[in-house]
């Protein structure tokens, strides 16, 4: 699995480090090292404060110190000393992980005047208190800050400011799985690159960029970045990013079946790199990445070898995240192996480490892995208990998918009104100026007329403009919203499917097993045949599966009912499905019947309607209304 940029420690190390770089670059170089007494003027404050931000992170004891004597005597000093001091302490704070205390000093500054020598360091301000907001898991905050200082380095034409929240902002959107809105910080990051070279920062967005086309499965583009980005952390001589580099190019390549040649390389080189103590996540992602490469081509011996070798490292790691999707994929690996017991614990592991790190994917996945053991084993109980609670996370991470990326179309949306009202704001402006000196330059009657005349026909059609462009944007969001549930119909039918399938199979198991079993048994398990007979929970679903699909097909399961009324509820779902325009397979994949089964049912729809022969079945439902 890649390594993540905004992983806690990285990012508190490295921004902690860049905000020094910049916050030097800001004020200048350190004054006078030598005098340190609190006596005087505000120039000499200003000169110890800035020498004593030279002394963070190498000497934190001696920085410390100098803060403390200062804290008293700098209230009583200008404006600006006090914003150096506020922001130095608070980067102090920073570093020894005090968060809360460290965006209580940053906000000092950020409640100052609004004055314009004051801007550099407020935008510092904002900057590093929506960086710990990101860090502390306080998104919004963090995005309200963030822009804010991108607002105000964009107002004073600071670059090196504006690609850094453009970076942070890029990654916090990446952190709320919100791709697009991500790659359009990063994009516009890496133009300003072009203008403006900072190697360091280039190294972190290219490897930002490489998670996020990872994240969205576009391994190709994602490879690329990542072998940027190796190349990049090799000339700067950046060990912990050559490391992520590693992992990340093994983790890419390890869901390319086609390229394990490519992830044993890149595994191994990152091994031999990461050799020592402080790599141990390192070392058994990497160590996962080759397993899993080899599962992924259904070499279940070998991937159990690189397996056994990453679980050395598990005993050591404290990421509980990390560990159960560890755990997750060694349990599969075995119980493909059928070592179905120490899978079944590697899966309760899992399952326990999940609930610790409120991670509702890995809970799923360790639930279901829980439930296919047991049904091996033949308790069928146990093993539908397990099932059913992994649907219901399923349906809440699909709702939780679904609410995201309507959040996210929203934001894009606001955000792309926004620069348009700026850019007719700023042309409004041009267009005044222009009168303005139209104004002075002319001063016939008839000239500033025609003038004021022109002027109102462009407004008028920037205005029509203006209407045209946000109808098409809501246009877009309402198609966007109908997609979505097209979407969660799908997932509905796929997870009624599947539970059908379950309890089909768990009941012609049990038939099975009847005859060959005492008196005692046989009735328990005619009870529990039963218990899943009386199960309704599916039909109830089903139900609601074609309330909602009414809902959003303007009443097309009931019309076609009124119309075809010799169409059994089976051939009803069926047309349903076909009016979603899913292919023979697609359906017998969603149903659990053969397609066989389906071109038959299609025939018999087909009869019932009293199609032609040369008639489209599906071409006719989508013409009902």
């Amino acid at each position: 699995m890649p390594d993540k940029i905004y992983s806690p420690r990285l990012t508190i190390t490295v921004l902690a480090l860049f905000n020094i770089i910049m916050m030097i670059t800001h004020c200048g170089q350190p004054g006078n090292k030598q005098n340190l007494s609190t006596g005087g003027k505000s120039d000499d404050v200003h000169e110890k404060v800035k020498y004593i931000r030279s002394l963070i992170p190498a000497n934190m004891d001696s920085a410390a110190n100098f803060l403390h004597s200062l804290e008293k005597t700098v209230s009583l000093m200008d404006d600006t000393t006090q914003a150096v001091f506020n922001n130095t302490f608070g980067v102090y704070y920073w570093y020894i992980s005090e968060f809360d205390t460290a965006i209580q000093w940053f906000r000092k500054t950020l409640e100052m005047n609004e004055d314009d020598e004051l801007m550099p360091f407020k935008a510092e301000a904002a900057n590093n208190t929506g960086t710990l907001y990101s860090i502390t898991g306080m998104p919004d905050s963090a995005a309200g800050y963030l822009e804010r200082a991108l607002e105000i380095d964009q107002n004073r034409r600071y670059q090196r400011g504006v690609n850094k929240n453009l970076y942070e902002l890029g990654v916090l959107n990446m952190r709320k799985n919100h791709y697009q809105l991500a790659l359009k910080y990063f994009f516009q990051l890496k133009e300003n690159l072009r203008l403006y070279p900072d190697p360091m920062l280039e190294l972190l967005f290219t490897t930002a960029l490489g998670n996020v086309f990872y994240y969205l499965d576009s391994l190709d583009k994602a490879v690329a970045h990542y072998e940027k980005s190796l190349s990049l952390a090799e000339k700067l001589k950046d060990s912990t990013q050559i490391k992520m580099a590693f992992n990340n190019l093994s983790a890419a390549y390890s869901k390319m079946p086609e390229k394990l040649d490519k992830a044993l390389y890149y595994s191994k080189e990152g091994l031999a790199f990461a050799k020592g103590k402080g790599n141990l996540h390192t070392s058994l992602a990497l160590n996962l990445n080759v397993a899993y490469a080899y599962c992924s081509r259904g070499m279940i011996d070998s991937a159990l070898v690189w397996y056994k070798k990453a679980s050395g490292f598990a005993p050591y790691i404290e990421n509980p995240y990390l560990l159960s999707a560890f755990y997750i994929r060694y349990a599969e690996a075995l119980f493909k192996d059928g070592q179905h017991r120490p899978a079944y614990m590697y899966y309760q592991k899992a399952l326990y480490l999940s609930l610790s790190s409120s991670s509702i994917e890995n809970q799923r996945d360790a639930l279901l892995g829980l439930a296919r053991v047991d049904s091996a084993a033949k308790n069928y109980l146990q093993a539908f208990d397990y099932y059913q609670q992994a649907i219901g996370l399923d349906k809440v991470i699909y709702n939780k998918e679904n609410s995201s990326q309507i959040a996210e179309l929203n934001i894009l949306h606001e955000s792309t009104l926004k620069e348009r009202q700026i850019k007719l704001l700023q042309e409004k402006d041009r267009n005044n100026r222009l009168l303005r000196v139209s104004g002075i330059l002319f001063t016939s009657i008839l000239l500033v007329t025609l003038a004021l005349f022109i002027f109102y026909l462009r407004k008028r059609r920037q205005v029509a403009e203006q209407k045209l462009v946000i109808t098409r944007q809501e246009n877009e969001t309402a198609m966007t919203k109908l997609d979505a549930k097209r979407k969660e119909l799908t997932g509905i039918a796929y997870s009624l499917a599947k539970a059908e399938k379950l309890i089909a199979n768990l009941k012609s198991e049990i038939q099975e097993l009847i005859p060959k079993t005492d008196v005692d048994n046989s009735q328990q398990l005619q009870s529990l045949t039963r218990l899943l007979r009386q199960n309704k929970n599916s039909l109830k679903l089903w139900h609601e599966f074609e309330l909602r699909f009414d809902e959003l097909n303007d009443g097309f399961i009931s019309k076609l009912a009124i119309q075809y009324p010799t169409l059994s509820s089976t051939e009803l779902r069926l047309c349903a499905m076909l009016r979603l325009q899913f292919s023979n397979k697609e359906i017998a994949e969603i149903t659990g019947r053969s397609v066989r089964t389906i071109e038959y049912t299609r025939l018999r729809i087909r009869r019932k309607m009293n199609l032609d022969e040369g008639a489209n079945l599906s071409v006719h439902i989508l013409t009902i209304s």
